[in-house]
């Protein structure tokens, strides 16, 4: 069994915090959420893209959004669940 190597941490203070919030789940609270936040977001993705599949599922469901203006925006539940995981990735 190969012994584990210390890596070599940023020498910036905020480097080694943002280092050390992705990276190492148990080098503090923050960083243990990140990593149960960010575990979260891949099974919903991934449910997201089986239930997409399914038959049951391939009616057009749109919710109809009017603003003050009279625009009219449709949204797709998968497309909008899609999309937030898109941006937090």
């Amino acid at each position: 069994m190969d012994p584990v190597q210390a890596q070599e941490l940023p020498r910036a203070a905020w480097q080694r915090a943002v280092w050390l919030l992705c990276e190492e789940p148990t080098s503090s609270t923050a960083a243990r959420v990140f990593a149960v936040v960010s575990v979260i977001c891949i099974l919903v993705s991934i449910t997201n893209f089986c239930v997409e599949t399914l038959k049951t599922f391939k009616r057009q469901v749109c919710l109809n959004i009017t603003l003050d203006g009279g625009v009219t925006y449709q949204i797709r539940p998968n497309y909008a669940v899609r999309t937030a995981y898109i941006h937090y990735t």
